[in-house]
């Protein structure tokens, strides 16, 4: 097959689990299922691709050995496709590496989102064996399991609390001034509530999640609600304005009429932008105020947000779902579930500037259905 012709895919990380399971089965039928999908994928002239985000949730699973089989035959696979950023020998790329891309490619002169794709596209996709994309060796993936494992319960506060500010997002901060003249005493009986109500949204979230975990996640919430809060007679726009500058907004940025939501949004495409400049040779303060309408991989996440449904349940993998979206612009299909593929239709509806950036996003529930 030439790779002219070849068409780069991105299954849904469902898809992986479910195809390397079968792949290596102890049931016959299973076992001859999945060991056939990579040659027929082949056949049709499409690649497979393998994110960061992807190889984190195969490996996040109890089973030692479950991890250890499906590394061992993304390994034996001939022929894949990944991204990773230039200069780079190893490793399979995650959603910053294409956000540092992106930056670099406007600093060079790219005008459009459109230019941008196509650019970081024809730098950061790779094709090779599976042990091209992720090393022969076994063992190093043993050891990154533990430390991805130690992440999760993070993770899953991410995607639990995620579109549940602390403060209402449609708020200005003028009118949180003005309205912030409670007693002690009002405060500690609002926190109380909103521990009540985080606490039962995050068992809501995950019917596995236990009543230790979800009490631990509505504690951090409302630990974090508390550092928005004034302790005492403190200037509470200066505690506004510090709180931001963790998240490296400027102080002119915290104006009266500025809601919470886009100070929120502001502040999660900054910090982004500031781990992107560490990626690069780019210093911060060169790429901190790129326009954020050039950027492929923000304009998505920021439409998801925007268009997206709202979750009554999300677990910790909702969060890798998310930045796999991103993949909706590099691929040439992005295969995705139900629920998913609904977020896109409502996004390509109303955002006509993702529209334009969007290849080609199917439904597919089982991993047969990348064939179709």
């Amino acid at each position: 097959m030439s790779l002219v012709a070849a068409r780069i895919i991105a299954p849904d990380t469902a898809h992986w689990s479910r195809w390397l399971d079968d792949a290596v089965s102890a049931d016959p039928r299973r076992r001859e299922a999945g060991r056939a999908m990579h040659g027929k994928l082949i056949d049709q002239g499409k690649v497979p691709l393998l994110s960061f985000h992807h190889l984190e949730e195969l490996l996040c699973v109890e089973s030692a050995e479950s991890a250890r089989q499906r590394v061992a035959y993304l390994q034996s696979l001939p022929l894949i496709a990944w991204t990773r950023m230039p200069g780079e020998s190893n490793g399979v790329g995650a959603i910053i590496d294409i956000l540092a891309a992106e930056v670099v490619a406007i600093t060079e002169g790219c005008s459009s989102a459109l230019e941008v794709r196509d650019q970081v596209r024809a730098r950061l996709m790779r094709t090779g064996s599976g042990a091209e994309a992720i090393g022969p060796d076994g063992w190093v993936w043993e050891m990154a399991r533990l430390a991805m494992l130690n992440r999760r319960p993070h993770i899953g506060m991410v995607a639990a609390l995620s579109d549940r500010d602390a403060l209402d997002p449609k708020l200005t901060v003028g009118e949180f001034l003005a309205k912030n003249q409670n007693t002690p005493e009002d405060r500690e009986r609002a926190l109380a509530h909103k521990h009540a109500e985080k606490y039962r949204e995050a068992r809501e979230s995950d019917p596995k999640r236990s009543h230790a975990e979800a009490l631990a996640m509505a504690d951090a919430f409302v630990a974090r609600m508390r550092t928005l809060l004034p302790p005492g007679q403190i200037d509470l726009k200066q505690l506004l304005v510090t709180t931001y500058a963790t998240q490296h907004v400027d102080p002119e940025d915290v104006r009266d009429d500025a809601t919470f939501g886009a100070l929120s949004e502001l502040g999660i495409l900054r910090s982004q932008l500031h781990i992107a400049a560490e990626k690069t040779s780019l210093s911060f303060e060169r790429i901190k105020y790129i326009d954020s309408n050039l950027l492929p991989s923000w304009l998505i996440s920021r439409a998801l947000r925007a268009h997206g449904q709202k979750r009554v349940e999300r677990p910790g993998s909702n969060v890798h779902d998310e930045h796999l979206a991103v993949l909706a612009a590099y691929a040439d299909t992005l295969y995705v579930d139900k629920r998913t593929h609904e977020d896109f239709t409502r996004v390509l509806r109303k955002a006509p500037p993702v529209a334009a950036l969007v290849q080609d996003v199917r439904k597919a529930s089982q991993y047969p259905n990348l064939l179709d």
